[in-house]
C-alpha cells in the first residue's frame, strides 16, 4: 500500500546519540537535593514509567513519592524537574546535531512525502529543537507530550486524511513498535547502539540508517 505520510520518533532516530544525552540528563536531575542525590530513585521511576507506558512526568512522580514528598508538593516539583530535564536534554541534543547524511535523507523525503515527528519530549521544546537544528521546514507537524504516541499518530492520520496502514512510523524503542501495533500503521525499527536490535530477532523490519527508508518505500 502506498505510504502517504512518514512519522519519525526523534531521540535516537533524527539525532542518533540523543538517548545517551537523555541518560545523562536523568543523572543530572537525580543529583539534586529533592531526590537525595540518588540515581537509583530515578531508575526506579523509569522502570515504573515503562511498566505503565508512561512518560517523564510519571518517572518524576514515582521518584518523588519514593523519597517521601507529600502529594501536595509533588505537582510543583514535577513541573520544576521536568523543565530542568527538558532544558538539559534539548541543549545536549542541539549540540549533537543531525548527521549530514541524515539531514539530506530527511530533505529528500520531504520533497515527496509529508513528514511528522512523534516524540516523547514535550511538544513546545521539541518544536524549538527542530527549528534550532534547521529542520523545521522539512516537517509538516512536530508532535510531543503531553499527548502520547498513539494519539499523535492519529493526529498525523487526520492531517493527511488517510488510513493507519498508509502511515510509516520509524522508531527505535519497544514503545514505538507497540504504538504502531495499537494504531495499525507500518513500522521500521532503526537499530542503534542503545537498543541492540542489530543483534536480535525482531518482529519488524529493521534499518540501520535513515537512507534505507527510500529502499523500503520503493
Amino acid at each position: 500500500m502506498k505510504i502517504k505520510a512518514i512519522v519519525f520518533d526523534h531521540d535516537g532516530v533524527i539525532v542518533r546519540l540523543s538517548e545517551l544525552v537523555k541518560r545523562g540528563s536523568w543523572a543530572f536531575v537525580a543529583y539534586h537535593p529533592d531526590f537525595g542525590n540518588r540515581r537509583s530513585i530515578i531508575a526506579k521511576g523509569e522502570d515504573y514509567a515503562d511498566s505503565v507506558k508512561g512518560n517523564r512526568f510519571d518517572v518524576l512522580q514515582h521518584a518523588l513519592r519514593e523519597v517521601g514528598k507529600s502529594e501536595e508538593e509533588i505537582p510543583q516539583l514535577v513541573a520544576k524537574h521536568a523543565k530542568r530535564f527538558d532544558d538539559i536534554l534539548q541543549e545536549g541534543i542541539r549540540a549533537l546535531g543531525v548527521a549530514s547524511e541524515d539531514r539530506e535523507t530527511i530533505r529528500n523525503l520531504s520533497l515527496r512525502h509529508p513528514l511528522y515527528i512523534n516524540s516523547g519530549t514535550t511538544e513546545k521544546e521539541m518544536r524549538e529543537t527542530v527549528n534550532a537544528m534547521g529542520l523545521g521546514s522539512y516537517f509538516k507537524g512536530v508532535f510531543g507530550q503531553p499527548t502520547k504516541k498513539v494519539p499523535n499518530l492519529e493526529r498525523a492520520m487526520k492531517s493527511e486524511n488517510c488510513a493507519p496502514e498508509e502511515i510509516l512510523f520509524i522508531g527505535d524503542g519497544k514503545g514505538d513498535f507497540d504504538a504502531s501495533q495499537i494504531f495499525g500503521c507500518q513500522f521500521l525499527g532503526l537499530a542503534n547502539s542503545w537498543n541492540e536490535w542489530a543483534n536480535e530477532e525482531t518482529p519488524f523490519q529493521k534499518i540501520f540508517s535513515l537512507s534505507e527508508i527510500e529502499n523500503h518505500l520503493n
